[in-house]
Parts: C-alpha cells; sequence; structure tokens
C-alpha cells in the first residue's frame, strides 16, 4: 500500500473551522445516485467556493445554498439561496451545520468514529429527510493532523479536502411542491475548506465509483502554472470495507468532450482510468451521464477567470464499467459513478 492516505476519523476533523482570513471559503457537500432514478446534489457552504459554484457579486463572502434534486423522470429541480451571516449556525467540535432551516449532522460511535449523516433540507418547494449509513468511512489524501492537502507556512495559505464518508446507504424522503417520495440509494459526502486563491490546480477529474463489493474514490489534478503543472494522482480501491490498494499510479482521461447547452462549457462525456499496484490492476471506462450541476465561472476578483475565459465545473452521475485484476482472478463488473470535473485554466479552442 502507498504512504500519503489515512483512514482514521475524529467528530472535530469535518466541523466548522472558522477563519476570517481574506479568500476563506468551506464547503461540505453530498451526492446520492437513487435506486430506480438518477440523484441529488446537497452543498453547504459557510462561504463560496470558487471555481466550484459560479460568481455572484451579492453572494461572496456569505452562506449559500445549493441544492439540485433529480428525479427519475429526468427533471431538475434546482435551488440556490444565499443566507445572512446570522442564518449560519455550526459546531466547532463536530458536524453540526445549520443554515436556515436546513440541517447536516454527523453521527458517531463511542470512539469517535464517523457513521454517517442525518440530512434536513427545507427550501421553497424543496424539503428531505434523509439518513446516510456509511458502509466506508473517511478517506485523507494527507497524513497532516490537520487533514490539509496544501499549506504554504510563508504565507499561512492553506486547503483542505476529504471524503468524510466514501460510500454511504442512502434512504430518507424527498418532497417536491407537496408530492413526497420515499428513496433509497448510494452517496458520498465531502468537506473542503481553505484561504487560497484558486490557480493551484488547473483542471481535475474525480470519482466515486460504487460497483456490488467494490469501492474506488480517484482524484486526478494538475497544478496550475505557478506549480509547474505538477500531477496528483491518487486512487485508492476497497472489497467489503477493507482497502485492497491504494497507490498514486493513477491515470484517467477524458476520452470524448462535448459542450454543455446550458453553461456553453466543455466536459467530460466519457472517460477511462487505469491504476495498478503490485498484482492489483483496475481499468474502468465511464459513459455518458446526468450532469446533477454545471457552473460557470468568471470574472471573480482576483482569479484569471473572464467572461472570455471563463472556467467550469461539471458533476455528473453515470454508470461505471470496470475490469480488475487480483493475481490470476480477473473480474468485470458493472457499477455506478459519482463524476466530478474542473477546469480553471486557459482553454484550447473549442466551438462556443
Amino acid at each position: 500500500m502507498a504512504g500519503g492516505f489515512r483512514f482514521d476519523s475524529k467528530p472535530g476533523d469535518a466541523a466548522w473551522h472558522p477563519d476570517d482570513s481574506e479568500d476563506f471559503f468551506e464547503l461540505w457537500d453530498c451526492y446520492c445516485m437513487i435506486d430506480g432514478g438518477y440523484g441529488f446534489a446537497i452543498m453547504l457552504y459557510s462561504k463560496p467556493w470558487y471555481p466550484i459554484i459560479d460568481y455572484i457579486p451579492g453572494e461572496a463572502g456569505h452562506p449559500l445554498c445549493v441544492i439540485n434534486i433529480i428525479t427519475p423522470d429526468g427533471v431538475s429541480h434546482f435551488i440556490r439561496k444565499s443566507y445572512p451571516d446570522e442564518a449560519f449556525k455550526a459546531s466547532t467540535e463536530r458536524l453540526d451545520v445549520t443554515m436556515g432551516q436546513n440541517r447536516l449532522i454527523g453521527k458517531y460511535n463511542d470512539k469517535g468514529e464517523y457513521e454517517g449523516i442525518e440530512i434536513k433540507i427545507d427550501e421553497e418547494g424543496i424539503s428531505a429527510e434523509l439518513t446516510y449509513d456509511a458502509k466506508i468511512g473517511s478517506m485523507k489524501m494527507s497524513e497532516r493532523d490537520d487533514n490539509l492537502t496544501y499549506l504554504n507556512p510563508a504565507t499561512n495559505k492553506y486547503f483542505g479536502w476529504f471524503n468524510v464518508g466514501v460510500r454511504s446507504d442512502v434512504k430518507g424522503t424527498i418532497t417536491i411542491d407537496g408530492k413526497a417520495m420515499d428513496i433509497t440509494g448510494v452517496g458520498s459526502n465531502n468537506y473542503n475548506w481553505g484561504n487560497i486563491k484558486f490557480d493551484l490546480q488547473s483542471r481535475w477529474f474525480t470519482a466515486g465509483i460504487f460497483a456490488d463489493d467494490y469501492t474506488i474514490s480517484f482524484n486526478n489534478s494538475t497544478a496550475g502554472k505557478r506549480h509547474n503543472y505538477a500531477h496528483f494522482t491518487p486512487l485508492v480501491l476497497w472489497k467489503g470495507n477493507e482497502v485492497i490498494m491504494s497507490t498514486f499510479n493513477c491515470s484517467v482521461y477524458g476520452e470524448e468532450f462535448a459542450v454543455d447547452p446550458e453553461s456553453r462549457g466543455p466536459y467530460p462525456v466519457t472517460e477511462t482510468f487505469r491504476a495498478s499496484e503490485g498484482d492489483i490492476e483496475v481499468m474502468g471506462f465511464l459513459p455518458p451521464g446526468i450532469i446533477a450541476e454545471r457552473s460557470r465561472i468568471e470574472d471573480v476578483p482576483g482569479l484569471a477567470c473572464t467572461s472570455e475565459n471563463p472556467w467550469f465545473h461539471f458533476f455528473q452521475f453515470s454508470d461505471a464499467h470496470m475490469i480488475i485484476r487480483r493475481g490470476k482472478e480477473v473480474e468485470k463488473i458493472k457499477g455506478r459513478a459519482l463524476r466530478e470535473f474542473v477546469w480553471a485554466d486557459e482553454w484550447f479552442p473549442y466551438k462556443r
């Protein structure tokens, strides 16, 4: 197994980390692929993070709630609501975040280990009560006790991200315009925070893949020009809740791109990936999916994104097809994938 990964969790890891420094952002995000349908994305920001969300000047620096529920009929039910600072409350000791009538409450056992999350949403036309029961807990691509993935001691600029719950069984009720729907599915949730102007990375592909008893989390990122376009390529493979491979020998490719008509941004319609360590190898194909979240980021003060050179963020739900080789044993399996793509750099020419 490769070093650089940690799988421990403490109640304070995903708690509120208040910081008054310039450019601070913080995000708790939860995703689910619903059985028999598509899924949802729920994002609570104590302060918005660009380039994950498009820039609206009046919202900058204030709490923000973003919800997108895609029902089995393919209809997207989207809410974006900015809140006054006093509507945000959170614990600095454990995962417990309130924004208006919306709340995320982490569940922990007597040892302080993460076991899941309770979600309550109440916005105009949409409400939900959901339970995430973690089957695979936290995964951190950092060996630091503070869980940061980047820190510059000279400037005190930092960035942190980790999977709070890699894989969870999800159940609950979603109500849209008075019509309730009981749902089950599989989901994942994350925590992100920092105070760095985001030229740290120029693009990234990330995914959580759930296929029978196998689970994969990968991140294939390229740094920006300031960091010489360095690559960060971790992948972890679980069977059940046991890690059977953790490596930085992972490659991901956008095989086919299309232009999203809503944001007018290019995104990877299909992707392939491959990773290996010792006698274990995994190869995968991610076919066209459903866009669950899209952002076009431009004219953010202090960042290089403009109306002429915007940045883009996409989140998709799709199937996943994989081949897993363990020694002489080879398995072909099909599952589901949560996929994220960000481009925060100059684009190669494309038809707008």
